[in-house]
């Protein structure tokens, strides 16, 4: 049995680190905005301990599927848009920020999706399984 060797073009690697750092900055945020409002961040009024929650269990989810995404695992890219068009929901019908936070959200999966299709051997979407 032939085993193909995988190859990570730095773009890739990169998005996904940034990505990968960004969940984890954003599941710590979040889990600081649900203490008491005068004790970390007494101007974030708005946000709903429901939105928090949802955000945070999308954050830890999304973390799942980076690294799927890391183990060469389709799934993880489509997890990814999941938990993406999740959160732009929930930011509409909470009306939380505006349109161009939410479509700074969806636009992330695109430019993965974009990403992974770089290249000519170590096209990321032709590797993954």
């Amino acid at each position: 049995m032939i085993v193909e060797s995988k190859n990570r073009h730095g773009c890739l690697l990169t998005w996904l680190l940034f990505m990968t750092v960004g969940q984890t900055v954003g599941v710590i945020v979040n889990l600081l905005f649900l203490l008491p409002k005068n004790l970390y961040f007494p101007y974030v009024t708005s946000l709903s301990a429901w939105v928090l929650w949802v955000f945070i269990g999308n954050e830890l989810l999304s973390l799942v599927f980076i690294i799927a995404l890391f183990k060469w695992r389709k799934w993880g890219f489509w997890g990814l848009c999941a938990t993406s068009i999740v959160v732009f929901i929930v930011n509409i019908i909470s009306k939380n920020s505006g349109i161009a936070y939410w479509v700074l959200g969806l636009s992330s999966v695109i430019l993965l999706f974009a990403i992974l299709n770089i290249g000519k051997e170590n096209k990321g979407w032709r590797q993954l399984d």
